[in-house]
């Protein structure tokens, strides 16, 4: 799982195992800083979640107005670059009209700033 906070107002969130991926991003156009607080994911493209499970084009979900979900910060620690939070979400594929459900995901890391 790797994160990164960039300009303190975006926020990537990035963990695969072989083809299967998820990505969660949050960009504040507001240019309000990134903090512990919960987003939620959504058809904005600002704030949302994908999950990916093959090499394939076609095999991308994302979050839309209707497969939501949240991405809730709950520890920041921006002298030690440590996040940590918990994450779940739905996604829509349109061109194999399926929805997949991550859940329950957690992560405790440390960022990156470039």
């Amino acid at each position: 799982m790797k994160g990164q906070l960039l300009g303190d107002t975006t926020f990537l969130l990035n963990a695969n195992a072989g083809y299967e991926s998820v990505a969660i991003g949050i960009i504040k156009l507001d240019k309000t800083p990134i903090a512990v607080t919960t987003y939620v994911l959504n058809d904005n493209l600002q704030q949302s979640g994908v999950y990916d499970n093959s090499p394939q084009v076609t095999d991308i979900f994302k979050t839309d107005a209707t497969r939501i979900g949240e991405l809730k910060i709950t520890n920041l620690d921006k002298v030690n670059k440590i996040v940590a939070g918990t994450f779940y979400f739905q996604a829509f594929n349109s061109v194999q009209n399926k929805t997949v459900i991550v859940s329950n995901g957690e992560f405790r890391l440390k960022y990156s700033d470039y």
